[in-house]
């Protein structure tokens, strides 16, 4: 509607412009043939008149030809308008699309970042928490590596004195073994000779080839609680005497010393004609 009446107003203003022309155009031939005559001055007009009435209507087509060409381009403009508004409110739609999905990019880079943060602080602090662990771990594998080699050297010295307790006690032992067969050896001495005495007190002949083995078993006082024949002579006149003398000589000399005792507390003792010999 802008336009048409635009048009509209173009064109009457055209109209009034042409006739403006043309009547100055009058008034000015006038003036300027006033001194030639009456007819050539209507002839004049009249030309100037017909050639007025043809420019205007020269003009009109012209302007027709002009607002026709005007209505197209404004047609075309309008169209070209039309489809840029469409085409911008497409741009904007897809602009506001993506300002929408750029914001929620930043927003979920902005949580992504948020959690990475979170995770690069529990991460430092698990990596700090693993250095002071490891850092307190050597600490304790350096004083258990002192500790136990103190423990080492604690062990062999410990060892290095059990041995040499061991050792003392083994020769202590030894020694004390020593000394109690050394007792026993001699109470067994004693003791042979006192039964070789009531063995030997018959007088009687002695067959010097018999032997006979009898074994003995005593108290702490020396009391012989049992003698019994381990192995006969073959002759049992032999054996019974062996017996009797073994009786006949209780209580038989022992050491006070109990562990010396246990060693000899019974024994069997062969008898021989040729050497009397007891033994354990």
């Amino acid at each position: 509607m802008n336009i048409r009446k635009f048009l509209q107003m173009y064109k009457k203003s055209l109209s009034i412009s042409l006739i403006l022309h043309i009547l100055m155009l009058v008034v000015f031939s006038i003036e300027f043939v006033q001194n030639k005559s009456l007819d050539i001055q209507q002839v004049n007009l009249k030309n100037i008149t017909n050639n007025a009435i043809k420019a205007v209507a020269i003009d009109e087509k012209k302007i027709e030809s002009i607002i026709n060409d005007i209505k197209k381009e404004e047609t075309n403009k309008a169209r070209a308008m039309l489809a840029a508004n469409k085409a911008l409110k497409s741009a904007k739609k897809s602009k506001i699309a993506e300002e929408r999905k750029l914001k929620n990019l930043k927003k979920e880079q902005k949580i992504l970042e948020g959690k990475l943060k979170k995770m690069m602080v529990k991460q430092s602090q698990g990596l700090k928490l693993f250095k002071d662990q490891e850092k307190e771990f050597e600490q304790k594998k350096k004083l258990a590596k002192k500790n136990l080699e103190a423990l080492n050297n604690e062990a062999k010295k410990i060892k290095k004195e059990n041995l040499e307790k061991k050792k003392l006690a083994e020769e202590k032992n030894k020694l004390i073994e020593q000394q109690a067969l050394a007792v026993v050896a001699k109470y067994s001495k004693k003791i042979e000779n006192k039964i070789w005495k009531n063995f030997a007190a018959t007088n009687e002949d002695i067959n010097k080839n018999l032997s006979c083995k009898v074994k003995i078993t005593l108290g702490s006082l020396g009391e012989v609680l049992n003698a019994k024949l381990m192995k006969s002579s073959g002759d049992q006149y032999f054996d019974k005497r062996a017996i009797l003398a073994v009786k006949k000589s209780s209580p038989l000399p022992v050491p006070d010393d109990k562990k010396i005792f246990n060693k000899m507390s019974e024994f069997i003792l062969n008898y021989n004609p040729k050497k009397l010999v007891s033994y354990q």
